[in-house]
């Protein structure tokens, strides 16, 4: 299955924006949504999902909502409005691509790693490793945060080595709420999770703030290790914990070597997708 694309870009300050930092697998699923799969294997990578409040004249506010992985719990994103909306669509203003920043539109979201665009990987899914799930009914998905120019990122399978002169380090979702929204029947995003068995629900624009117009959200979900100074690594090796085909381990893995010399916030730990 494909993400369903849209030459429209996305609202980089959305109303609310989802997003995505860390070792995460993206797939898209029927009727225009999205799930993805969290990492839970990599013991030096912690979940947190935290919402950013950010008002006018104001300093962001950060509100964590959950810290670790709980084992079983289902987080939910969903848009909801009395008129139709727009399901989940990925931004791709052009029918090519080819990974060069002087052509290509820096926030188009196949700057992320497709993990089927691998040699000997179209039939690569997840396994129960990368749970829990979280789930998206609606919002553009768009690459958030480019590697710095001039990193030096290798992609080796079996003999054939390609350079890539940068990839997504951050991926993230545009949700836009137009309209009045202190209206009955108005666009709301309504974000469900389990805090150790506890539903909770939170809801955007949180009541009282539906007539602030300036005021904007940004949900964080962060899979990433805490700031240091990195060695060189592949980054892939952490995914095949959480990777199958048919049935098994991926057999021909491949690897992608991120340089060293910069912070860990500088070298991305990327989310990736799986695409179609």
């Amino acid at each position: 299955m494909n993400f369903t694309r849209t030459a429209t870009p996305p609202n980089t300050d959305a109303k609310v924006t989802v997003d995505l930092a860390g070792l995460m697998v993206l797939e898209p699923t029927a009727n225009d949504t999205c799930k993805i799969g969290i990492h839970r294997f990599a013991k030096d990578h912690t979940f947190q999902a935290t919402l950013v409040v950010k008002k006018a004249d104001r300093p962001p506010r950060l509100i964590r909502l959950q810290t670790g992985i709980p084992s079983s719990a289902l987080f939910s994103i969903n848009r909801y409005s009395s008129t139709p909306f727009q399901g989940v669509q990925a931004f791709a203003p052009n029918t090519n691509f080819n990974r060069n920043d002087t052509v290509d539109n820096l926030l188009d979201y196949r700057w992320g790693f497709n993990i089927r665009d691998l040699p000997g990987h179209a039939t690569v899914t997840p396994n129960d490793g990368a749970t829990p799930i979280v789930t998206l009914n609606s919002g553009i998905l768009y690459s958030s945060v480019l590697s710095h120019r001039g990193q030096s990122i290798k992609q080796t399978c079996g003999t054939t080595q390609t350079i890539l002169p940068r990839i997504a380090a951050d991926l993230a979702f545009a949700i836009d709420l137009p309209g009045d929204l202190t209206q009955p029947g108005s666009p709301k995003v309504v974000i469900n999770w389990s805090d150790f068995g506890k539903p909770q629900e939170l809801v955007l624009p949180r009541p009282g703030e539906e007539g602030e117009t300036t005021t904007k959200y940004t949900l964080s979900l962060l899979n990433d290790p805490a700031f240091s100074d990195p060695q060189a690594h592949d980054e892939l090796e952490l995914y095949y914990q959480v990777l199958k085909q048919n049935g098994g381990e991926v057999p021909n893995k491949c690897s992608l070597e991120i340089a060293a010399g910069t912070k860990s916030d500088q070298i991305p730990c990327l989310s990736v997708f799986i695409e179609p």
